[in-house]
């Protein structure tokens, strides 16, 4: 195992740092910290890999597992697991290298029909994602059903270094947590809004909850230009990147979070509308998630 010989402060400072005890590697992407986060990797035989690298508090092994069930058991377009493993108290994810690049740098400049292919073959593979399902809320185990003892990033929780779920029953008791959360961050008054706001959704309910990923930001889509059978250059999709957000939840999920503001560009919500057509949530679910995720919360909600 090399990873253990790098200098994080090194690494850093200099991109293209190589240990001597393993195959050159090169920071593609840095945390906000300035340390690398993840880092192309060419093997003793040759192959490109990519290593997501993150304290092991940050990159679970429930994300490791849920990578690879979207990938090699839904056979979701993206980087394939190679291995994980632990060197201290860091994980270290190892992966096939995703040749594209994300949606955000190339979108503006794609012709029409290259977007609307693009949007075609996300939607496909969203809804291939959503053909795995399970009967409780959460993410999955070894053993292919959710895991009870696993805990993972709270979508509710403004601080995701806090890892404060397990799994959830049903998706009243999932609803009922939300309110818990803002009850603790904005008082009983946030907490009552947001109660007579789901309080009509909940002869709604469902007992299936869908493979999610629940972060379709630009940034971790991938598209490659390729050559089609008459040797024309088009875009296609590459590969749905990064799973730290993903789980089993309830359908309105992807929609949700696809919709809701924040770093996503106002374009790509748009694009969103499009690739989740005929699954979008209501109008009131939307304001609910907006509410149960916000933590200021806007005094126009009921406007």
């Amino acid at each position: 195992m090399c990873f253990g010989t790098w200098s994080r402060e090194k690494l850093a400072t200099e991109p293209n740092f190589k240990p001597k005890s393993c195959p050159a590697q090169e920071v593609i992407h840095y945390h906000m910290t300035g340390e690398p986060h993840v880092l192309k990797s060419v093997t003793k035989d040759g192959d490109i890999t990519a290593k997501k690298v993150d304290y092991h508090e940050s990159l679970l092994d429930s994300e490791v597992r849920m990578l690879d069930h979207a990938t090699r058991i839904c056979n979701v377009k993206g980087p394939k697991l190679r291995r994980s493993y632990l060197d201290g108290d860091m994980r270290v994810m190892e992966t096939d290298f995703d040749l594209g690049v994300s949606v955000g740098r190339v979108w503006k400049k794609l012709s029409w029909s290259n977007q609307k292919l693009i949007i075609q073959q996300l939607r496909h593979e969203i809804m291939k994602m959503r053909e795995s399902t399970q009967p409780l809320i959460g993410r999955i185990g070894r053993d292919g059903r959710i895991a009870r003892d696993d805990p993972f990033n709270d979508p509710y929780h403004p601080e995701t270094s806090f890892y404060t779920i397990t799994f959830f029953t049903s998706e009243s008791e999932f609803d009922a947590h939300k309110i818990k959360h803002l009850r603790r961050r904005a008082g009983r008054a946030a907490a009552s809004r947001l109660e007579y706001l789901l309080r009509p959704l909940r002869t709604r309910y469902t007992e299936r909850f869908v493979l999610t990923h629940g972060d379709l930001h630009q940034d971790n889509i991938h598209v490659r230009c390729v050559k089609d059978a008459r040797g024309r250059s088009m875009w296609e999709l590459s590969g749905i990147l990064d799973w730290g957000n993903s789980g089993f939840y309830p359908e309105y999920m992807e929609y949700a979070t696809a919709m809701k503001k924040g770093p996503s560009r106002p374009y790509w919500r748009r694009v969103m509308k499009e690739v989740l057509r005929d699954i979008e949530c209501s109008k009131e679910r939307l304001q609910a998630e907006e509410m149960a995720t916000e933590w200021s919360i806007p005094s126009t909600i009921f406007g």
